[in-house]
Order: C-alpha cells, then sequence, then structure tokens
C-alpha cells in the first residue's frame, strides 16, 4: 500500500511543483502540450511504483531505473544529446565490467 502511495505521490509533484522540469522533458523527446506533461509523469511514477517492489527485482527494475536517471539528467542539463552519451557510456562501461568479470571468475574456477 506504501509503495501505491509512494507513486501517486511523485506523480502529483511532477504534475504540480516539478511541472517545468517535466514539461521541458516531454519537448525534449518530442511530445507537445498535455501529453509533455503526464506522459513522462505517469512513466515516472510507474518506474517509482516497480522499484519499491522489494520481493521481484529483475530487468524491469533496471528499464525503470535508467528511465529516471535519464528523466534527471535531461531535466538538470536540458541537453537530451549529451544524456544520450553519457546512458552510452554507461553501458559500454558496465558490459566491459561484466565480460571482464565472467572472465576473471571461470579462469579462478578453473585454477582451482
Amino acid at each position: 500500500m506504501l509503495r501505491f502511495l509512494a507513486s501517486f505521490l511523485s506523480f502529483i509533484l511532477l504534475i504540480t511543483y516539478f511541472k517545468g522540469y517535466t514539461v521541458e522533458f516531454g519537448k525534449l523527446i518530442g511530445l507537445s502540450g498535455f501529453w509533455a506533461l503526464y506522459i513522462p509523469s505517469t512513466i515516472s511514477a510507474l518506474s517509482i511504483l516497480r522499484l519499491l517492489d522489494r520481493e521481484n527485482w529483475g530487468v524491469l527494475d533496471a528499464l525503470a531505473l535508467g528511465w529516471l536517471g535519464i528523466f534527471a539528467l535531461t531535466s538538470m542539463t536540458g541537453n537530451i544529446e549529451q544524456v544520450a552519451y553519457e546512458v552510452v557510456k554507461s553501458a559500454v562501461g558496465f558490459a566491459i565490467g561484466t565480460i571482464l568479470g565472467a572472465i576473471a571468475a571461470t579462469s579462478a574456477t578453473r585454477r582451482g
């Protein structure tokens, strides 16, 4: 019940107090008018709802966290291209770290 309350509260905050940032983000991703305010707010509220489910974690949580990160960075910088570069840079870094970690783990189990 508290997760729904937190999600609803975040939605209300995004359409009232942080309305300017939300509309600006919506316009940057190609939305206008009503949709520029309510689509990013709804997706953000659903992302928060998903992240607060502690029992079932997985890919959807990673996507929710990615959405919230992109939303926050774009709202702070106002430059969607810079955020896209940072997201790609981070994704490549995590992928390389995962590959190196897997190689290290398999070579450690071979050695004994």
